[in-house]
């Protein structure tokens, strides 16, 4: 945690710093106010719902806040994932929520003649972000042909805390509407998080070890390891590991 402990001390002293910062005059003919709110359109077409409040601290210097949700639902892209994974059973896939919620502060550095929130940017930024699903289903083929295969449905969440820097550019459409693209933004950080299943019917002590076994053996899902416990009823499984991301979009908003 020491990364995620030294990114946030960092943006809050630069925020106190910027706070000090002689206060200035806006051009009232130029722009609006110093707070700009903004809402992400890109990530509507995913079902989030993404919104970022910005404060202009100096002329160069601002301070932006993110909060995203995406409230329990079905998956993003449902029907190109099914359309394309023919080993997925459609009706059991279908019955699979998906969530998830995130918080983003970044500390935005703006360069060019404009500024005051206006030209290119650099944002180094702290993001904490939970991913929640139930109703997952899953199936289990025991090795022995006279046993029945087992039916899994689970539910779990995911917590990830990471650092990153985010290039951009912002512009005033006016003197109130304002346009912010994201570039591009990567960030790396640590997950944790657990994943519980129950079984559709008691497993046997060897399908509970043969079930193990092969939970041992399984590849790291884009890079997260899990420590799997199996008893007659289903298993649990702890989640960790390092887990990169990437920020990008397109934010319409309002100064005032």
């Amino acid at each position: 945690m020491r990364i995620f402990t030294v990114v946030l001390a960092t943006l809050l002293s630069l925020f106190a710093i910027a706070g000090q910062a002689q206060s200035y005059n806006l051009e009232k003919s130029d722009i609006a106010g110093k707070n700009i709110l903004k809402v992400n359109l890109t990530s509507l077409l995913i079902k989030n719902y993404s919104f970022q409040y910005e404060r202009v601290l100096t002329r160069s210097v601002s301070l932006a806040i993110s909060y995203r949700f995406m409230p329990l639902g079905s998956a993003p892209f449902e029907n190109y994932i099914i359309n394309n994974s023919p080993e997925i059973e459609a009706e059991r896939f279908d019955q699979m929520k998906v969530g998830n919620t995130a918080f983003t502060p970044e500390l935005r550095f703006y360069f060019g003649k404009k500024r005051f929130g206006r030209g290119f940017y650099l944002a180094p930024f702290y993001r904490f972000a939970r991913y929640d699903a139930v109703d997952v289903p899953g199936v289990y083929d025991p090795s022995d042909p006279d046993s029945d295969q087992v039916n899994l449905l689970g539910k779990g969440k995911l917590s990830v805390n990471s650092g990153g820097l985010l290039v951009g550019a912002q512009w005033n459409l006016g003197r109130v509407m304002v346009l912010d693209w994201w570039i591009i933004g990567p960030h790396y950080g640590k997950s944790t998080g657990n994943f519980d299943a129950v079984s559709s019917r008691p497993l046997t002590e060897e399908e509970q070890a043969e079930f193990e076994e092969s939970s041992d053996s399984a590849t790291p899902q884009f890079g997260i390891e899990s420590t799997v416990t199996v008893n007659s009823n289903g298993f649990n499984a702890e989640l960790f590991g390092p887990l990169p991301g990437l920020r990008a979009g397109l934010q319409l908003g309002i100064r005032f």
